[in-house]
C-alpha cells in the first residue's frame, strides 16, 4: 500500500487555552518555538494545508488518519473531504511526550542541559531523560498502530502527524533505518509517499 505521510500546521506544545493538549513543532525536532503562531504564520499554515489538499486530492486514497490534535484533525479533514472520507483520530500518532520539556522551548535544553542536547543531536535515540517518552516507547506506540490498520490490501492512505512521530512511523512502514526516516525532510504541509514493505 502507498502512505502519503503529511504535516499540518505547526504544533506547539501543551497550550494553555486547550488548543492540542500534547507537544510537538511540525518543523524541526530540536528547533522548537513554543511560541503561539501570529497571524502570517497561520496564513501560511493554511495555504500550505491548501497546497498538501490539492496534492492529495488527485491520489486513491482509501482511509485518512490524523494525531487527535485539533489542528492535525484540522488539516486531515481538508484532506479527508474531497475523497468523502471521515478522518480516523488517533492519538498513537501524536508527537514524542516533552515530559518536563512541554509547554517550553526546546531551545532551552540546548541552554539547560547541553549534554543531554549534545547526545540527541548525535543520536537520535538519546532522548533526554527529561522526556516523558524515549525514543523506543514512541517505536512501540506506532509500530502497534501499524499493525492495528492492517490489512491495507494494496490501497491508499494519509496519515496526518507531527514530525518525530511521523519519522518513526516511516521506519516502522519502509523499514528503513530511524536515521535515514529522520534525514527525509518533512516541512509543514508536505507530503512524502512511502511504500510499506511487504
Amino acid at each position: 500500500p502507498a502512505l502519503h505521510a503529511g504535516i499540518g500546521p505547526p504544533l506547539q506544545p501543551a497550550d494553555p487555552e486547550g488548543v492540542d493538549g500534547a507537544g510537538g513543532e511540525a518543523g524541526n525536532r530540536h528547533h522548537h518555538s513554543g511560541r503561539r503562531e501570529s497571524g502570517n504564520q497561520s496564513d501560511r499554515a493554511d495555504g500550505d494545508t491548501g497546497r498538501l489538499a490539492a496534492e492529495l486530492a488527485l491520489k486513491p486514497l482509501a482511509r485518512v488518519f490524523s494525531s487527535d490534535l485539533k489542528r492535525a484533525l484540522a488539516t486531515a479533514d481538508v484532506i479527508a473531504t474531497p475523497h468523502g472520507l471521515v478522518v480516523e483520530s488517533m492519538p498513537a500518532l501524536r508527537e514524542i511526550d516533552f515530559g518536563a520539556w512541554e509547554g517550553r522551548s526546546l531551545a532551552d535544553l540546548w541552554l539547560e542541559d547541553p549534554k543531554a542536547a549534545k547526545a540527541w543531536e548525535e543520536d537520535i535515540r538519546s532522548t533526554p531523560s527529561t522526556f516523558g517518552e524515549d525514543l523506543a516507547g514512541l517505536e512501540r506506540r506506532l509500530q502497534a498502530f501499524w499493525r492495528g490498520i492492517q490489512p491495507l490490501d494494496g490501497t491508499e492512505i494519509a496519515i496526518v502527524g507531527h514530525r518525530c512521530s511521523l519519522a518513526v512511523l516511516r521506519s516502522c512502514v519502509t523499514g528503513e533505518s530511524l536515521e535515514e526516516a529522520f534525514s527525509t525532510s518533512l516541512d509543514m504541509g508536505a507530503a512524502v509517499s512511502v511504500n510499506a514493505k511487504s
